[in-house]
């Protein structure tokens, strides 16, 4: 089965001849500098397999009503190229965009947000799943430099917790980016990722939440530095453990710390 992967990036800054060609393809001699034998799209490429389109929120409405045609009658029409081609092909859309509202204003089509709606999967903001993060980090660390190094690199208790307070705009994107600068930052020799490899601008947005909160929490309900950490740390541990189905060794393993410290913390924090 063949799946294709078609990003913001890859469509969006386009202009808008180039992605229809890109997307459906055009026949020989359809433009200047065209091939001679024309170009296949993005969805005849895919037939009998999976296609994902990225921030489909994005699309112009004429691309909008070509993309409606191919999932209303599965013919592509390509550019320049005399008849219609068929492609049997599975569509998956990802928007950061409410489509409801786009429809109501006008600027995304009625008709192809009820053709997309078949199954809607809603993935709440990182904010709202801290739990996803020691998994989230041990994989993105992994990924940038590989599974050895990956064991030897231990996070700080310190680095999770402020992870939890941060209010993640960018979503799993600036985790990752976030993570990248911090393996910059850490010396060859180096095995503990802490605050000090964090980005300034991560540290400074942090500053800026705290400040936030701290202006909206009633005097009768602030916690001291002790508390707020110990609360902190006691929800790191509880989603970590959740994450990893209670396994202890694994859950130690992803915050960077002894299982005998696992276990202490665990007692004095009535985890």
């Amino acid at each position: 089965m063949c799946v294709l992967a078609v990003s913001k990036s890859g469509y969006a800054a386009l202009p808008p001849d180039l992605m229809e060609s890109e997307l459906f393809g055009y026949g020989g001699g359809a433009f200047t500098g065209a091939k001679s034998g024309g170009m296949k799209g993005k969805f005849e490429l895919v037939d009998t397999g999976s296609i994902f389109l990225d921030e489909v929120g994005e699309l112009s409405l004429p691309m909008q009503a070509k993309l409606l045609r191919v999932l209303e009658s599965s013919e592509i029409q390509k550019i320049a190229h005399p008849g219609t081609i068929h492609s049997n092909f599975r569509l998956i859309a990802a928007t950061n965009r409410n489509l409801a509202q786009l429809v109501e204003t006008g600027a995304f089509r009625e008709d192809l947000y009820h053709r997309l709606s078949i199954l809607e999967l809603d993935i709440p903001p990182l904010r709202e799943r801290a739990s996803d993060i020691p998994l989230l980090t041990r994989g993105f660390i992994e990924l940038s430099v590989g599974p050895k190094r990956a064991r030897e690199i231990h996070i700080s208790n310190e680095l999770y917790h402020v992870f939890s307070l941060y209010p993640w705009h960018g979503n799993v994107r600036e985790l990752k980016n976030v993570l990248t600068f911090a393996l910059y930052s850490l010396e060859d020799e180096g095995d503990v990722l802490t605050i000090q490899h964090l980005p300034e601008r991560f540290l400074r947005e942090l500053r800026n939440t705290r400040k936030e909160r701290e202006n909206k929490t009633p005097e009768g309900d602030v916690l001291n530095l002790t508390q707020a950490g110990a609360q902190a740390e006691r929800r790191t541990l509880l989603s970590v453990l959740e994450s990893v189905e209670n396994n202890k060794a694994r859950a130690a393993r992803l915050l960077g710390i002894s299982r005998n410290t696992l276990y202490r913390k665990i007692r004095a924090l009535g985890v």
